[in-house]
């Protein structure tokens, strides 16, 4: 019995920032295969998806105008003494944050009677570079599974997930 999954975000950040995964890789080809001393034994096959990276981006920015705008509203609440004490401050500011759950992108400053905020910019560009790519993992050796039969299988899971829900 073998097994095929996939990396999460914090994974894939790593073998992005060691240079494992070398963006200029997908100009020719939207997957190809690779090895990691960090995962011994096994296949990776990094995928890149042109339209999931397209929705992901849209997402973000939506969330990102979204909890802008609330922030903003906080603010304006400070500003017209309506909420003037830290904690309370951070209370109001902390449900709009996990609402959107954008905490990651936004550096907060929170005073006595003041509030203000500003989009990391950095992080929320790193986090783009990720956009539409996956990694998939396997110590299925490639003579008994190719990397392109790889990726089919591990997509048809979304079946095998799907059946097992319904019993």
């Amino acid at each position: 019995m073998d097994w095929i999954t996939a990396l999460k975000n914090g994974a894939i950040r790593k073998l992005v920032d060691t240079g494992a995964i070398q963006m200029d890789l997908f100009d020719e080809r939207n997957l190809f295969e690779f090895s990691d001393p960090a995962f011994p034994g096994e296949r990776l096959i990094v995928c890149r998806n042109p339209s999931l990276a397209t929705l992901r981006g849209e997402k973000r920015n939506a969330l990102l105008e979204a909890t802008t705008r609330e922030l903003e509203t906080v603010q304006r609440m400070v500003a017209s003494g309506r909420l003037k004490a830290a904690d309370k401050i951070g209370v109001r500011v902390g449900k709009v944050i996990n609402k959107y759950k954008m905490a990651k992108h936004f550096e907060l400053d929170i005073q006595e009677g003041q509030f203000h905020f500003q989009v990391n910019a950095a992080q929320v560009a790193e986090e783009a570079t990720l956009d539409g790519l996956y990694v998939i993992r396997t110590a299925v050796p490639r003579e008994h599974l190719s990397t392109d039969d790889t990726v089919r299988h591990y997509k048809s899971l979304s079946q095998v997930e799907a059946a097992f829900r319904s019993l």
